[in-house]
């Protein structure tokens, strides 16, 4: 009869893109796993406070008048839509689905709450 021979302890470090990769396998159990260091910086995500679900209540229900529009900071097209009646339900239409998508976002670049 063979026997197994004993498994010890193996450390991996791995060099890649977001940092340096420890792991440690004990008699193929994975203990722990940790990264280094960050090589790799990103922006900071920002917000001004407007609420998605606040857009598309708006959208939905006064978007006729353009409200969605000037909730977001859109006001000139918030004004064209607001005298042209919403597109006559057309750019209302368009509007609500630019919303749920999330295809139209805050006119100042920030991101929905």
């Amino acid at each position: 009869m063979l026997e197994q021979p004993h498994v010890g302890v193996q450390i991996l470090i791995l060099k890649g893109v977001i940092g340096t990769l420890l792991r440690v396998v004990h008699k193929k159990t994975f203990f722990a796993l940790a990264l280094t260091d960050f090589s790799k910086k990103l922006e900071c995500n920002w917000t001004e406070g407007y609420s998605y679900k606040t857009a598309l209540a708006l959208s939905i229900t006064l978007g006729g008048f353009g409200a969605d529009r000037f909730y977001l900071g859109y006001w000139q097209e918030g004004i064209g839509k607001l005298f042209s009646f919403g597109g006559l339900g057309v750019w209302t239409l368009v509007d609500v689905i630019l919303v749920a998508v999330r295809y139209i976002g805050p006119a100042d670049g920030s991101l929905f709450i």
